[in-house]
Order: structure tokens, then sequence, then C-alpha cells
């Protein structure tokens, strides 16, 4: 992959950052403009002046759909415009200003999983190293990202001198050194990647001059090294490591050397090279470059942009000409790994008024077609675009594009299709761990609805008056793809507008002991970039049967690590309703949710036998357990049993602080049983508090008294109120 130089600042960085998917929309341009012969039907030339195609291409009009890459860390606040892209294009690799700092962090963006990763870290924390990266690379299988910095705490041993080159894990791992032995003193000042993070070829400046070197990244053994002057600079490194491309100086004239890695061979020098970083495929079979500019044209302030095409087919030709659009100054260019298209920058050469944009320009053919950007009054391409890098194929354009980063996947339309305003994107919001909600803007034309798609599978159809619709998720183990088309009446399919979202993940909240809840909440599998995990809570209120929680009443209960999977939260009100949900932990410090809300309540204390006590010949006294704070209790209901009697209440207690009560109206010498009761309010049924316990009085029962006992005994110890135990009660010793 090619190395990203960063700037210090970004075009158009006070624009707000939408939230993600607000350019997600399509645009179907043409333009007729010079370009570039299919390879292969280039004239042999000799060497020296490139030759100029100038046949005129096809107007070419494909639909290109947005999709936001930045933002999704609320911290994010102004993302630069260098981007860096994986071969298949799930990866991008970019920087941004993160918590109001000067300095931008070094982002990873993994769409399939759903992730942000802060790369360039301070060791062992979790905060950006005290400077940013400078220029940064990552490998084409996604896998590997090199970055240069003069942090001095990326390693916490590190003794800064100069920028040094770093590797790390794309997802989170530890950053490490690169060793790159016999050059001391020195200063990295650009890297390039092999698709497969195994080579690295640099610039380093030293004492002696500035070297070209490529190592293996593992060991740090130099597979090639070229020694020049202070001009040397602008290394590429082809996607199979095999082939280096950088600028030299040699007789004092500055050419583009292309060579061989394995036997240091020059394969080609081309001197028409103008300065400006080259690019190279995934074979080292086709390098472009810039040539300077050709003639200003009148009334303009600028001429055009100059790019040859060099193929190895033809290593003695400068390379064959590609030419800019009309009235346009492009910048870069970017190829794609397999050398099928060029990504350009292009702003009016007269210095008007019309932002930048960004356009590809397909070798194969010469089609060129505008990507993104472009429209002042920012329609359906957005306003200012600027190119970045592109996907192995060329399918897949990651850029920035009005204060976000922006990657932009060719499609196409069918004709009379329905349209989406500009701007249009498809918003998919997780509802539980098993429904995600879209939404999405009308379309315009002839419309007969809307079909919904998961993962590429037609799910739904949904009405043209309709604009919202929630589908079920196949699992919440992974993020899925979204997307809705508009469908006219003759079948005619418009753009798909689409969105990745993860379902939440489920949340089991279960009843413990009085007063605690236990949550358990597995974390999906395949989450990455999470540092920990974050519980929290939102009162439900007393009322029975009746949870009312606020969803804007959650706060956070207890900070987790990542690894766990379950919490007890203890200490709760009884018979109060809770909603929980557990959100997830970043690097930055942000949340994002990660299980859906549960709601459930607290219960009472288990009941226990009621205390009898000081029983006297006409009189006891019944002790219980007192009621927990918050519980919703309107009075104590105590009851007694005599021998052969049905269960009656004595006494209505509505204090609520009461735990006894003095029976001073019994019998010598008759067995009682007692009972309480919890009477409570918002709506819950009276609850047992104290099951039964019997007693005798003491003294002589009367000889009435002593019949009765010969009867029946209806007595009771009771597990719950209206209902009883026929044992008889046994008198105390």
């Amino acid at each position: 992959m090619p190395s990203i130089r960063t700037r210090a600042t970004a075009r158009g960085v006070q624009s707000p950052l939408p939230p993600p998917g607000r350019f997600r929309g399509a645009v179907a341009v043409g333009l007729v403009a010079t370009a570039l012969l299919a390879a292969g039907t280039t004239p042999a030339l000799a060497s020296g002046p490139a030759a100029r195609v100038t046949a005129t291409a096809g107007v070419a009009a494909p639909s290109w759909a947005y999709r936001t890459v930045s933002g999704y860390l609320p911290s994010e606040e102004a993302p630069l415009e260098a981007t860096a892209t994986s071969d298949d294009g799930s990866v991008v690799l970019y920087q941004a200003r993160v918590d109001g700092g000067s300095d931008a962090s070094l982002l990873l963006r993994d769409t399939r999983a759903g992730t942000t990763t802060l790369v360039d870290h301070a060791h062992g924390l979790a905060t950006t190293a005290d400077q940013e990266a400078e220029t940064f690379a990552l490998s084409g299988d996604g896998s590997t990202v090199a970055f240069t910095s003069r942090a001095g705490d990326l390693l916490g041993t590190d003794v800064p001198n100069g920028a040094d080159v770093y590797v790390t894990d794309a997802h989170g791992g530890a950053v490490r050194a690169v060793a790159h032995p016999g050059v001391p003193d020195r200063d990295v000042r650009e890297v390039s990647l092999s698709a497969d993070g195994s080579r690295l070829a640099m610039v380093v400046g030293h004492a002696e001059g500035v070297s070209v070197l490529v190592v293996a990244v593992a060991t740090g053994a130099t597979l090639y090294r070229y020694d020049g002057d202070y001009a040397t600079r602008s290394v590429r490194l082809s996607g199979d490591g095999r082939t280096v491309v950088y600028g030299a100086t040699a007789d004092g004239t500055s050419a583009l050397q292309v060579v061989d890695v394995a036997s240091g061979t020059v394969v080609a020098s081309l001197p028409e090279w103008s300065g400006d970083g080259p690019q190279v495929d995934r074979t080292g079979t086709r390098v472009v470059y810039r040539a300077g500019e050709g003639p200003v044209p009148p009334g303009g302030w600028f001429g055009p942009a100059r790019f040859l095409v060099w193929d190895r087919t033809h290593p003695a030709d400068a390379g064959t000409e590609v030419l800019a659009p009309v009235g346009l100054r492009p910048t870069g260019p970017v190829v794609s790994a397999d050398g099928s298209r060029l990504l350009l920058t292009a702003a009016p050469s007269d210095g008007g008024s019309i932002p930048s944009a960004a356009y590809a320009v397909d070798l194969p053919g010469g089609a060129t077609q505008l990507v993104a950007g472009g429209d002042p009054d920012g329609g359906a391409t957005g306003t200012g675009a600027y190119a970045g890098s592109l996907s192995a194929d060329g399918s897949a354009v990651t850029l920035w594009l009005d204060g976000s980063i922006v990657s932009a996947t060719r499609s196409s339309t069918s004709a009379g299709a329905p349209t989406w305003p500009g701007g249009a994107s498809l918003s998919a919001t997780p509802r539980s761990s098993t429904a995600v909600q879209l939404d999405w803007p009308a379309a315009a034309g002839d419309l007969k609805g809307y079909e919904v798609s998961v993962d590429g599978t037609v799910v739904a159809t949904v009405a043209p008056d309709k604009r919202s619709t929630t589908v079920t998720a196949p699992d919440a183990t992974a993020p899925h793809t979204y997307a809705v088309t508009a469908v006219s009446t003759s079948g005619a399919r418009g753009t798909a507008l689409s969105a990745d979202a993860r379902a939440l993940a489920p949340l089991a909240v279960t009843r413990g002991a009085a007063g605690t809840l236990h949550l358990a909440f597995p974390l999906p599998a395949g989450t990455t970039g999470i540092t920990g995990l974050r519980v929290l809570r939102a009162p439900g209120g007393q009322q029975a049967d009746h949870p009312a929680v606020d969803p804007a009443s959650y706060a956070k209960v207890a900070d987790l690590p990542a690894t766990a999977t379950s919490y007890d939260d203890t200490g709760l009100a009884a018979l109060t309703y809770y909603g929980y949900r557990v959100d997830a932990l970043h690097a930055d410090g942000s949340t994002s949710p990660l299980s859906e809300s549960t709601v459930e309540r607290t219960d009472l204390p288990d009941a226990v036998p009621v205390l009898v006590s000081g029983v006297g010949s006409t009189s006891a006294t019944v002790t219980w357990p007192p009621a927990p704070a918050g519980t919703p209790l309107t009075a104590w209901r105590v009851e007694r049993q005599d021998s052969g009697g049905a269960w009656a209440t004595v006494a209505s207690l509505s204090d609520a602080s009461r735990t006894s009560y003095a029976d001073t109206a019994l019998t010598p010498g008759t067995a009682y049983a007692w009972r309480v009761s919890a009477v409570l309010g918002a709506g819950w049924p009276v609850r047992s508090w104290a099951t039964a316990t019997a007693a005798t009085t003491r003294g002589r029962a009367s000889r009435a008294s002593r019949s009765t006992r010969r009867g029946s005994w209806a007595g009771a110890p009771c597990s719950s109120a209206g209902t009883s135990s026929s044992a008889p009660p046994t008198s105390p010793g």
C-alpha cells in the first residue's frame, strides 16, 4: 500500500460532522474526458517524451452509494483528508482530531465488525500518543498498520531522536518499533507496506544522506537498500513486495526509479517524474506518476496536470499520458492494486468557485466518472471531495467528503427507476437482540414500493407511503448489512441505500436475594475494539405490573472489564422495577450500545417463622423482621388462631416501623398460633411476612376451654396468607 502523508489542517474541517450514514445516496453523472487506452493496445515507443492519448472516452453515468466511515466515536471532531483502505474495502485507516486535541489520532474503522480502534495510543494507555503520526500505511489484507511518529510514549522506553517507524496489529495490538540496523540517528520520513504486511519500504534520513530500505517486518532484515542524497523520496512498495518505486537524483537529474527488490536491478528510470508521490499496482506492472503541467489555458491560472502510466510490458517507454477532465486541475493520483482504475481529485483550473471533486478513471477503456463532490449546493454528490484510497479492484473509494470520511461503492440503476433525494441515507437502529429498525427518505418518481434486504436477501416489501420498518436480525453475534431499494411499477430498481448494524446482545436479568438483581450478558463473538463494559440502570417505579422506565434516566452503575459476562446489583429498594442495559467502552472513553434494555423488579425477603416470646397466662408478644427500606408497606396485619378457631385479625398496625405486637386478650392454658402479613400499596397483593408459630399460655384452662380443645385443631404453620397446615401447635418445653 502507498504511504499517506498527512496535513496539519484539512480543507473544510469547520464543517459539522454528520451522523454515520449522512452521505449515502446515488449519483448518476457523465462527462467527456480524454483518457488512457487499454493496456496492451498502446504502441511501443522509444525512450523519451510520453505518448499522449487523445481518444475521447464514452460518457459514463454510474451510481455511487455513500457510507460514512468516520464519526462513530463521539469524541471525533475533524477527520483529515488522508486515508488508506484494505483490498476488499472493509477496513479504513484515517486520522481525526479527538477530544479537542490539536494533534490527530490514527483511527482504524472495520466496517464489518462495526468497530473503530485507536492505533497510535500511548504505551499501556487508551489515549493518543504525545505526537501525531506523520505518515501511515495499511496492508492490503487489513491486518497491519505501519506509521512514522516522533512521539516519545509509544513504547514506554522511547527516546525521540527524529521520527521512527512502528507497526501494530490493525485491531488494537501492541505497538512495536521496526528494526532497521545500520542506520543510526535515523529520521523515517515515509512508509509503504506489502499487501500481507510482511514487508515494509521506508525513506530514512540520516547524517550521511537519505536511504531507501525494504525490510522484513518480523525480523528487520534488510532486503534492499539504496543510499542517495537528500532529494531521495516518495517510496512505494508493490502489493507483492517485489517491486519498490522511489524518486532519486543521478547525475544531477531527478528520476523515478522502478527497482526489483530481490536483485536490486533498476527496471526503469523515468525522468519525466515531477516529484509527486507515485503509485504502483499489486504486481509492480503499472506505475502511475505525475509529469508536470501542460500550458496554461487562456484565462486560466494553472496548466492541466499530466499523469503518465508506465507499464512493465514496455519498460523503455516513459508511459502513456492520462489527460485530466477538461477544465479541471487534478492532483494525485491513486491506482487500484489490480491496476484497473485511477482516482483523481480535481478542482477548476481557472480557480473558480466550484469545489473540488473526486473522479475515477477506468484504465481499460478510459471511462471517467464523477465519484463525489463538485456540487456547490451540496446535492446528491456532496460539495467538496478529496480523493483518498481505492480497494484492490477499484469498486470501493474511500475519500474525504464535506467533513467526513466516506466509502463510496459503485452500483447501477435501471432506466426509469425511482431516485433518492440528495444526501439520502438509511438509518439502521438496533432495537433488541432480534430486531433492527430501518428509516429512509421518500424516493421520487414512479414508485411501486420499497424492497428491504438483509445481507443481500429480500426479506420484506413496503408500501410506497411508508418510510420505516422493523426487520428481524439474523443474530446478534456480528454486524449485518441492511438495504432498502426503491422499485417502480415497471420493476425498475433504483440504487440501494445500505447501512451496517449489529443487533443488541441479549441481557438476562433475574431476581436474587432481597434487593439484588443478577445480570448476565455474554459478549457477542468477534467483538473487537472494546476496552471495557459499562452497566447502566434506570428506575422503573413500584407500581405493580406497570414499570415506568424513562430511557433518558439511565445512569452508570459500574464499569467492568471487557471480559465480564455478569454483574450483581445489590442494595436495591424492595418491590421496585429497574431497567438495565450494557454499553461498550472504547479506547477514547466513548461508549456505544451493546445490549438490549431489560426491565426486572426486586422482591421481598422470604417469610420466616414469627417469634413468640413473653408467654404468660393471658398475654404473649409476637415479633417479626423489619421491612427493607423503600418497601411500599401500608400496614402490618397480625392474625391469631386459637384452639379450634379460625384465623382472625387481632391487630392492623399502620406504623410500618413496628416489628412487634403484645397480644393481651388470651385465655390461660390455651394453645394459640400467630402469623404476620404485609399489607402493601401500589397495587401489590398482601404478602406473608412471618409464618405461623404456636404457643400455649400458662395456667389451667377452664372446663369450657378444655372441652373445646378435645375437638379438632385447625392450627396453622403457614407459608402464605389464606393457607394453613393441619399440624397442631406444640407447647413450649
